[in-house]
Formats: C-alpha cells, structure tokens, sequence
C-alpha cells in the first residue's frame, strides 16, 4: 500500500529509481497470479498499447487498450500493425488504426482481424476522447465483434467502454478502462452476457526520450494479466523497447526508425516453450 500511495503522491522531482524499485515490486506482486493465455494483446510489441499513458510518446494503437488516450495525439496518424504468433499462419494478427485531432475532440478508427479462414476474430472499434481538464482525459469506446469459427455459427458482440487518463503530474499518468458487451446474437452464451474487462495502470515519462509503463488488465472469472515494458527514443530518429506480457511468460524487444513523417517498427518476443513472435509496424503522420 505505500508503494501505491506514494505512485499516487509522486511530486515533479520524484527519483527515477524509487519509482522502478516500486514498479517491479508491484509486478512481481502480481505475476505469480498472471499466468493465462490471452489472444487479444499483442506480444511481440506490447509496449505499443502501454503507450496509453505516455504524454510524448503516443501510439494510434494504444486507445482501444485506453480511449482517454486518444487526446494526447496532435496530429493525424494512420498505422499498421502485424505479428504472426509462433511462426504459425493460422494465429496471425493483424491491427490497421486510424487518429486524427479536431477542435472539439479526438477520434480513432481501428480495424483488427484475428485467425485464418476456419478461425477467425474480427472486431472495428470507434473511440471519441476529450479534455476535461489539465488533469483529466476521457474517452468513449465502442467495439463491434465477429467470432467466425466454420464448426459453429458466428456470433456478433458489440461493446461499449469508458475510460480516463489522469495526469497526476508532468511525467506520470495513470489510466482506467471499463468495457462491458451490450448487446450479443441471441444464441450466445448467457453467461458471456455477463462479462467486463478493466484494465488499469501508470506510466512515467522519464523524459520526452524514456517512458517506462505497466498495466493490469482484468477479465471476469479470469486471471489478471500484467504488462511491464519500457520505450527509448533516440534523438527523435530510431527507438528501443523491451518488455515482458506475463500472459504468457513473454518477453519482447524490438527496434525502430523514423523518416521525415515515417515511422518504422520491428518486434519480436520469445516463449520458451512456443518459439518466437515476429512483429512490424508502419505508421505515418500528417500534421496540420
């Protein structure tokens, strides 16, 4: 609990490595109890949904994990994002995302298909965040999604989110986000009717070069999962990452580099048991 308490206290100044003491000692709290496979957070760059929380190193693939975060970008941004889990076709993922800022609002658009032609999870999400304050984003989510399995019929959930950023000071953010299905096929499982998803965390950006993020993501009846990763940009040019997704007993890493309104990303991550995970993403921007 002081632990907690003093995240929530961090004055400006507070000591880059009393905050990393007390981040790994909440991870460590939580990893034990966080061993469960999930096929919706990508592994190979996880740090790509973390970024939720960073105040200068936003990602147009971060607001489905966290719509609020949606009002730190500044520009219009379209990305693509792709990782073939395991080296196997049938468990690809594939995310295209769309952002762009207006004066009453941002919006983001994100595309994401799951699976191969005998499995597969379809899903388009549409977010809506704003500033309320200095201290305080938030942000709309809805999601609609396909669940197509060729022994089964298809099923179509569609879900409805809310959620915030608090800017606790310069460099630290904390994020909250509620999801919860309003409305499925008639033959779903009832008891899928009755399912939630929160995720929670905090960021801190060391610098506008060195963020540092964890997340704890909940779904009913499941095991948490935690998320810890680190993002260094270098000279606003090329970037390094590492991280690990305690899913899956996951680590990642990976590298990157930018060009003039470019931006290029290569990821990987490793499972002892499963093999690798190889992942890339492109994104451009187009500023006003």
């Amino acid at each position: 609990m002081e632990s907690l308490c003093g995240l929530i206290c961090m004055p400006k100044t507070y000591p880059l490595k009393i905050f990393i003491f007390q981040m790994m000692l909440i991870c460590c709290f939580f990893y034990q109890q966080s061993i469960a496979q999930s096929l919706h957070v990508p592994i190979s760059s996880a740090v790509i949904i973390l970024n939720a929380k960073s105040q200068f190193q936003s990602s147009p693939f971060s607001f489905p994990a966290n719509t609020a975060s949606l009002q730190q970008v500044q520009e219009t941004v379209i990305g693509f994002y792709g990782e073939r889990r395991y080296m196997l076709n049938e468990l690809s993922n594939y995310s295209l995302a769309v952002v762009f800022p207006t004066k009453s609002g941002n919006f983001g658009f994100d595309i994401n298909k799951y699976g191969f032609s005998d499995y597969n999870d379809c899903s388009l999400a549409f977010g809506y965040a704003k500033k309320i304050n200095e201290k305080i984003d938030i942000g709309i989510l809805f999601n609609g999604q396909l669940l197509k399995c060729s022994a089964i019929e298809k099923y179509y959930t569609l879900t409805s989110g809310l959620g915030f950023v608090f800017h606790i000071s310069e460099r630290v953010s904390t994020h909250f986000q509620f999801a919860k299905p309003v409305s499925v096929s008639p033959n779903y499982d009832k008891e899928e009717k009755k399912q939630y998803h929160i995720n929670a965390g905090i960021g801190y950006d060391v610098s506008k070069e060195f963020y540092f993020g964890a997340t704890l993501y909940k779904t009913k009846n499941e095991t948490p999962i935690v998320i810890c990763g680190m993002q260094y940009l270098i000279k606003k040019k090329a970037l390094v990452k590492y991280g690990f997704i305690g899913a899956n007993s996951t680590m990642y890493g990976g590298f990157g580099f930018n060009w003039k309104n470019m931006g290029i990303d290569i990821s990987c991550s490793f499972h002892p048991q499963l093999g690798i995970t190889p992942g890339m993403s492109v994104t451009s921007n187009f500023t006003k």
